[in-house]
């Protein structure tokens, strides 16, 4: 029993009970007290299986004060519910697949771009709409280390290639943890487009663009969120509001990767005072100066004490930015 959970200020009760009577498979709870509970059947401890709640067992009818269990109320992994995190669906991305072997295989009681049954569906317990977004997530193929590999894979792998004398497995794995790196890769890519978005501006341009179709239902839901990503129309999205921001268009590097020394050429900032920095993927900043752009729109920065690694370089000149990728080696 835990009076206040540290995310969310609520009391809460975890309860692990074994059963000797496997034939049974029943657990009864009694809940006494005032207000709404909200109860997650696991099936197992420590795994997220099978199970559910019933309000009529054996005869004995529960429905005046509980409701039967059902899949609503059940996005609740760590920082799920989040309000600032973006939590993300699975809709189903294939149902038939022709294995390495060259068998064709199907799933036909799939359709393509459907929900997932294991997609967490909302709402919060604040009646909050979760998912934020959906996408692919089911049947989406990926690399397997050699050693990971285990037999019953085989059904599902669709490729096998050689590389330096060792075999590598594409395989195909379902779940929102396959989803999810969807939409982190096309947040990144609007990141990319528009460095200066906000989280809000984030959230607000996958939902903006996001599809809508015959599975998702014309309006925000509890399956679906927003709808599905939409990796090109968020993009766009983000290069208008960057425009509207000041971020201005591209510019050279070079050499990328740089080593010692490093020239840009930003024909916008040409006899401008220009501040670049050097952001690392952790968000700190590691370089800073300010110089004087030259008349024909070029800059020469030392980049001795800078450590080798991946950056983010930023260049701004007033309300202007402009950004790009740098690799520093030495």
């Amino acid at each position: 029993v835990n009076p206040s959970f540290v995310n969310n200020n609520k009391p809460e009760i975890l309860a692990m009970i074994e059963s000797s009577n496997a034939g049974s498979q029943r657990i009864r709870l009694g809940v006494t007290g005032k207000g709404q509970f909200h109860a997650w059947n696991s099936g197992q401890p420590y795994r997220w299986t099978s199970g559910g709640f019933l309000n009529k067992v054996r005869g004995n009818d529960y429905s005046a004060s509980y409701l039967n269990g059902s899949s609503a109320n059940c996005v609740g992994e760590n920082g799920g519910t989040g309000k600032s995190t973006i939590s993300v669906g699975s809709y189903v991305a294939r149902n038939s697949w022709t294995d390495y072997t060259n068998v064709y295989r199907a799933q036909n009681w799939l359709n393509v771009g459907e929900i997932s049954d294991f997609s967490s569906r909302g709402p919060t317990t604040d009646n909050r709409i979760k998912p934020d977004i959906s996408a692919p997530g089911q049947n989406i193929i990926s690399s397997v280390n050699t050693r990971a590999f285990a037999g019953w894979m085989g059904d599902a792998t669709t490729l096998k290639t050689q590389f330096n004398s060792q075999e590598f497995n594409w395989t195909m794995f379902s779940g929102t943890s396959m989803a999810a790196p969807h939409v982190a890769g096309i947040v990144a890519l609007l990141l990319e487009a528009n460095p200066t978005l906000t989280p809000q501006q984030i959230r607000d341009v996958l939902q903006q663009t996001a599809i809508r179709d015959k599975f998702t239902g014309a309006d925000s839901n509890n399956n679906y969120g927003f709808g599905k990503v939409n990796a090109m129309g968020a993009i766009k999205a983000a290069i208008k509001l960057g425009n509207q921001n000041g971020v201005v268009g591209s510019f050279s590097v070079f050499p990328n990767p740089a080593n010692g020394n490093l020239q840009l050429v930003i024909p916008e900032f040409a006899n401008r005072v220009a501040k670049i920095q050097l952001y690392g993927f952790t968000g700190a900043l590691v370089f800073e100066t300010e110089v004087q752009v030259t008349d024909m729109g070029t800059v020469t920065i030392a980049l001795n004490d800078v450590n080798p690694g991946i950056y983010n370089l930023m260049v701004q000149s007033g309300a202007s930015v402009l950004s790009k990728k740098l690799a520093v080696m030495h």
